[in-house]
């Protein structure tokens, strides 16, 4: 077999049918489009992928017998939106991003759900006799037939990617496990269906016309397909707020509240209850705030929801935070330390005493940090002992505990408990009050590795904080090690962030040198494209400020001196990188933006 007739060839043995990994043959004299080229030249003449790259693919593939596409994916040569683009345009097909707001409820029946997972095609919407279906290969004219029989209709297939299919798959099962309660999916949606039947008189026939009779299986799809799609697009919130008219939907990606289609009026109430009802709530309680859980199986891996409700004029709020482990990356590289920075915090959390404070406003990724701080120890030869609330995520080989309040079980009550469990570092989620604090403090001066959290918005803000809940000053000198200051900022999207110079007149009006000294500093702007879902950014990182608190700095905490005045003194004395310093730098190296630096550090 010659090079170039292996470039897209199906492995040894495979089904002899027209395969997305094939290209159409060429009209004689025409000049060469995509639909003429086969799928390795097409990548390589688009510079997707290197010659490198496809040799070794076109080596994998003589021994592996796979689709050249899906080994490129898993050599992480492209990942498989671009893949699947590419494709669409080879067999002259549009490609979709497989999310709820392409598909119409009313067909979302119109298949059994085995025919669905078989022949993986994802009903879209429905026009005169012509279905749109969402497939991986909707060039498979077999798969065509058979749904064009099933349905009765003519069925015009477009592209989207594996792991889309398997996720709008996983959704339509309605594979939701509560945290407490029910067993199975099973047990869950014939609850569900029962109380929905209490509260509209859905589920039995002769109370109910077929139309309302339909409406609970289209909110149970409803709901599951919102979560599919927010864990695809990396939501960390989803956001449910009623209005007037329709149910205002909302994700919180990487930070920034986004703005979801939203939901008819018709169908608000029944949602808002589907999830308290999943959330094990009180659905009939509606004047006061809420709290649950849920879990739910997510591509093989288990995932965490939060639920709160807030009462509003419309009805109530409710907001799902989303504790997806798989998003979670607890290495000081991926969080955004510089080298350096990283060294010195290992130095710090491997003394066998003090006190490490990391400090930054609510969702400025403190406990992600100190996760992070946590894994950097060796928890074969120490005893580690976390105080939280609530427990956000499991950390194997640590003893995590969780507040109660209502029970009693407060920060400093546990924290004097955690005493007597013989730990050699302590994490507190929070230093509340100055009950906690000076615990804390009492627990390093013992010969214990105290970490935890301080709301201020700057490193040397936190001596002052502590200072005002009356701690002595003596104290905190001996016993703090280390202060950590962090913001998070959202990471440019690799894929699309272009470069710009920065002019002489909106460098004048910033105000401010680059840390660099360059005169002409090359930056980088936001884009927005199909693999960032046209926001420009993709995934957050953090940019930090740290006071190691050495002989000068115990001096002018003794000597009461004030947070602004701290800071000023630590900038002049010494080499300081502040919040600002370090988001230049990560701008300068093309990791993020100005415009979101300034966002969130402080002049």
């Amino acid at each position: 077999m010659s090079k170039t007739s292996r470039l897209s060839a199906p492995p040894p043995g495979a089904p002899r049918r027209a395969s997305p990994n094939q290209a159409r043959p060429a009209v004689a004299g025409a000049a060469p489009d995509a639909r003429s080229l086969k799928l390795g030249d097409l990548l390589v003449s688009r510079g997707i992928v290197t010659h490198e790259d496809l040799e070794a693919a076109l080596a994998a593939q003589a021994i592996e017998s796979r689709y050249l596409g899906d080994i490129l994916v898993d050599m992480e040569c492209l990942d498989q939106t671009t893949l699947y683009s590419v494709l669409a345009d080879q067999a002259g097909l549009p490609f979709v991003r497989l999310e709820p707001r392409y598909q119409d409820p009313m067909v979302s029946g119109i298949l059994p759900f085995a025919m669905i997972s078989r022949l993986r095609a994802i009903p879209l919407f429905k026009v005169d006799k012509t279905v749109t279906a969402a497939m991986d290969d909707p060039t498979d004219l077999e798969r065509i037939k058979e749904l064009s029989f099933a349905t009765g209709c003519q069925v015009h297939g477009v592209f989207t990617t594996k792991d889309a299919i398997e996720a709008a798959i996983e959704a339509r099962t309605g594979n939701l496990i509560k945290v407490a309660g029910l067993r199975s999916s099973g047990e869950l949606s014939a609850h569900a269906d029962q109380t929905q039947e209490e509260l509209y008189g859905w589920g039995r026939e002769d109370e109910a016309d077929p139309t309302e009779l339909s409406r609970s299986t289209v909110v149970v799809d409803l709901i599951d397909n919102l979560v599919v799609e927010a864990l695809q697009v990396r939501a960390s919130d989803i956001h449910l707020e009623p209005k007037a008219r329709h149910l205002r939907v909302r994700f919180r990606i990487d930070g920034i509240l986004t703005d979801r289609p939203s939901i008819p009026n018709g169908y608000k109430a029944a949602v808002l209850s589907r999830c308290k009802i999943m959330s094990d709530m009180d659905i009939a309680e509606r004047r006061v705030p809420q709290d649950g859980a849920f879990s739910m199986r997510f591509k093989g891996r288990r995932v965490d929801f939060r639920v709160s409700t807030f009462p509003t004029g419309h009805g109530e709020v409710i907001v799902v935070r989303i504790l997806d482990r798989a998003g979670l990356k607890l290495e000081l590289s991926n969080l955004g330390f510089p080298h350096a920075l990283a060294t010195e915090m290992r130095t710090v959390v491997n003394q066998p005493n003090g006190i490490l404070l990391v400090t930054g406003p609510t969702g400025s990724g403190k406990t992600s940090t100190l996760y992070a701080l946590l894994k950097e120890l060796d928890s074969a030869t120490k005893k580690i002992i976390t105080l939280e609330d609530p427990v956000e995520y499991e950390l194997k080989d640590i003893t995590q505990g969780q507040l109660n309040t209502k029970a009693g079980f407060t920060f400093a009550r546990g924290l004097r408990s955690i005493l007597r469990q013989d730990p050699d570092v302590i994490m507190v989620g929070e230093v509340r009050d100055a009950e906690t604090a000076q615990i804390a403090i009492q627990a390093s001066l013992t010969g214990h590795l105290v970490m935890s959290t301080l709301h201020t918005n700057s490193a040397s803000a936190a001596v002052a904080r502590l200072l005002d809940m009356g701690l002595e000053p003596f104290l905190m000198a001996t016993s703090i090690s280390g202060i950590l200051a962090q913001r998070l900022v959202r990471r440019l999207c690799a894929n699309c962030k272009v470069p710009y110079t920065l002019t002489d007149e909106e460098r004048t009006s910033l105000g401010f040198e680059w840390p660099s000294g360059q005169k002409e500093a090359e930056l980088y702007k936001a884009v927005g494209c199909m693999y960032c879902n046209n926001l420009g950014y993709h995934g957050r990182m953090g940019i930090f400020e740290f006071i190691s608190v050495n002989a000068e700095v115990e001096s002018m905490i003794i000597r009461r001196i004030s947070g602004k005045d701290l800071e000023r003194a630590i900038i002049e004395s010494r080499n300081h990188r502040t919040l600002r310093t370090d988001g230049l730098e990560k701008v300068e190296a093309g990791e993020t933006t100005l415009e979101e630096v300034l966002r969130v550090s402080m002049g």
